[in-house]
């Protein structure tokens, strides 16, 4: 998830649910959201014991190339503890 570091929770267990929105307002240009929960937990303890942990955001994309369908910009994103700060090339999700 965007804005919470890596290993940063850790469990045996994890459960995840994430979601982005992207908006075309111009042929290049678009604006992004996106926000995600998670938990993780060892085997010992209980799914209800854990808390959730959620972040969210949004951001800017230009389309630099429109045959590869390649886009950057950057993304802002606010997690449980902190601030976050993105320059993104490409994306997660396969389509």
């Amino acid at each position: 998830m965007r804005e919470i570091p890596t290993m940063r929770y850790q469990g045996d267990i994890t459960a995840l649910a994430e979601t982005e929105w992207r908006w075309d307002f111009t042929n290049r240009h678009s604006l992004v959201t996106f926000s995600g929960t998670a938990k993780a937990f060892d085997s010992g303890d209980t799914f209800r014991n854990s808390s959730w942990r959620v972040s969210g955001g949004a951001g800017w994309r230009y389309l630099l190339a429109r045959k590869l369908k390649l886009r950057a910009g950057i993304d802002v994103a606010r997690g449980p503890e902190e601030w976050a700060y993105y320059i993104v090339f490409g994306t997660n999700w396969v389509k």
